[in-house]
């Protein structure tokens, strides 16, 4: 059989033989090179550093001469494996497919890009709105508390400022707004949250009403004393209670002995009139709690002090009773079942909505009403007057002082040792609530 004889006129032995044999000649120049390298590089090698440029040559080379080694040893064994190719037969032509002429791209397109830019950004924007929304656990404004706690809010009151004291009640701290200046805007404050309780759904039917909040330094201890002397002011009979006996503060606010108080009745150390005192407003009367008990979530949950509440409910128009904390001790709990509403105090502060969330899940474990939510602590700035202009929450961060969980959340007990170095009216001068 003959050799297949390709186009040119050469037979494909012959080709490849021809290009074994310039592979060869190449092989055999790429030695007289590799040699030439190294002779060079032999030389030069005590002479100067830049041997070792040439080296990594001739190393370069002599991957090439050992490429093209193979590629011959490669064409030779296949140059050996031929030995007659078959007869060529009928060959079958196709068509090639000629290019078409195409078209000029002109760009780049300015309006179609920027819609697609602003598109992306406007999809990233909105996401991370979206998820710096749900990071936010913080409330915003009066609607988004009633809807997440399913409460009213009963008012807003304004940071208490100090700054002037009636010479005539230097006794009573200078909190009590509604005795210092009962014509400002935060007495007036107080004087909506007691409207707010007079005429609630539940405002007939109410006697005894539980002041808390979720955590220390909302306030509670301030709108209590500050509530009760708006009532009385309203010519109701009014007794205020000091129920926390872990920090009682009733009795220095107003400035009164409180030796013996509430505790001292539970454990039948001290009659009802021993413990009642006068308050600086006609239609007043206080309860201070007395020397803390080593066990006052045993006292508060006795029978003895339901019997107590009874018999002040004959006595007196409306009771209001000052408790520690719902989320830093028991005590509280053990109120909330036996009276007619609890009113929850929260200070805005960031991520508030679990604590206030876990507050009022306590009270609800207890079987309590909550009447309402009192907002404490709002800045000036954040608009909050007569207008009912209310603006975003956020701007009611600023406060004079920093209030955080961890001064006394969790062992609210040890506020009672250093409660006397913190009733000044000095103190109170800075905004800094109980």
């Amino acid at each position: 059989m003959e050799s297949q004889i390709a186009p040119d006129g050469l037979t494909v032995d012959e080709r490849l033989e021809i290009r074994r044999m310039a592979m060869v000649e190449e092989l055999a120049s790429t030695d007289l090179q590799v040699k030439e390298f190294a002779r060079t590089a032999k030389e030069l090698v005590e002479k100067s550093f830049s041997v070792r440029t040439q080296l990594n040559n001739a190393s370069l080379i002599k991957d090439k001469q050992n490429s093209i080694q193979a590629m011959l040893n490669g064409y030779t064994d296949k140059l050996n494996a031929i030995s007659l190719l078959p007869q060529a037969g009928q060959r079958t032509l196709k068509e090639l497919n000629l290019p078409k002429s195409g078209g000029q791209f002109a760009g780049p397109h300015l309006l179609p890009y920027a819609l697609s830019g602003a598109a992306l950004g406007f999809l990233l924007l909105a996401g991370l709105a979206v998820l710096m929304d749900l990071a936010d656990l913080s409330y915003r404004n009066p609607e988004e508390i009633a809807n997440n706690l399913g409460v009213p809010v009963l008012g807003h009151i304004p940071i208490i400022d100090a700054s002037r004291i009636d010479e005539n009640a230097q006794h009573v701290d200078a909190s009590i707004t509604s005795i210092h200046h009962s014509k400002g805007r935060v007495s007036e404050a107080y004087r909506t949250v007691r409207t707010g309780l007079y005429f609630s759904q539940f405002g007939r039917d109410l006697k005894v009403v539980q002041v808390t909040s979720p955590v220390p330094g909302d306030g509670k201890s301030t709108l209590s004393c500050n509530l009760a002397v708006s009532m009385a002011q309203s010519g109701r009979r009014v007794l205020l209670i000091d129920a926390d006996f872990r920090r009682p503060r009733i009795g220095k606010i107003f400035g009164i002995e409180d030796d013996v108080g509430v505790a001292s009745i539970i454990t039948g150390q001290a009659e009802l009139d021993d413990v009642t005192h006068r308050g600086p407003v006609a239609n007043l009367s206080l309860m201070p709690c007395g020397k803390p008990p080593n066990n006052p979530a045993e006292l508060l949950s006795s029978q003895h002090f339901v019997d107590l509440i009874e018999l002040l409910k004959e006595k007196f128009d409306f009771i209001l009773i000052d408790t520690p904390p719902l989320l830093a001790v028991s005590d509280p709990g053990a109120i909330a079942g036996i009276v007619d509403g609890v009113v929850l105090t929260m200070r805005l502060r960031r991520n508030l909505k679990p604590l206030a969330s876990r507050a009022l899940s306590t009270l609800e474990s207890v079987g309590a009403q909550c009447l309402g939510v009192v907002v404490n602590g709002v800045s000036a700035e954040a608009g909050y007057g007569y207008d009912y202009n209310y603006n975003d929450y956020r701007y009611a961060y600023k406060y004079a002082n920093d209030y955080r969980l961890g001064h006394g959340y969790g062992n609210y007990g040890s506020y009672a040792e250093d409660a006397g170095s913190t009733a000044s009216p000095s103190a109170n001068k800075e905004g800094k609530p109980s």
